[in-house]
């Protein structure tokens, strides 16, 4: 797994490359914690490139969601493949997460 970060305006994009699984967690957990001692609560998670996810991953994701809200931040998954929706919708997540088709999408939503 690959993780890039660019930081717009006040939202970070998150762009993950590859599964986001068990063994790869927690090094976007420690990104994200970097991001959040840097005062940002807006995240942006481009995961068109990300095939597969499990209860690791998943994990994160609903990590980052809760710390955001706490914050009174927003998060938002851009292009998930069909496969990681499928999976949010057998965990029942899938409407916890706002999802829109591109990153401009979702920056127009963080403001």
């Amino acid at each position: 797994m690959q993780i890039g970060v660019e930081q717009k305006g006040k939202a970070m994009i998150i762009r993950v490359w590859g599964d986001l699984d068990l063994y790869h967690a927690g090094e976007l957990r420690k990104t994200l914690d970097n991001i959040f001692n840097n005062g940002i609560y807006h995240l942006i998670f481009n995961i068109e490139k990300m095939p597969y996810i499990d209860s690791s991953g998943i994990g994160v994701l609903v990590y980052a969601k809760t710390t955001v809200t706490k914050k009174g931040g927003k998060m938002s998954l851009v292009n998930p493949q069909e496969t990681i929706l499928k999976v949010l919708d057998i965990s029942r997540l899938r409407a916890f997460f706002e999802v829109y088709s591109s990153e401009d999408e979702a920056l127009q939503k963080c403001s």
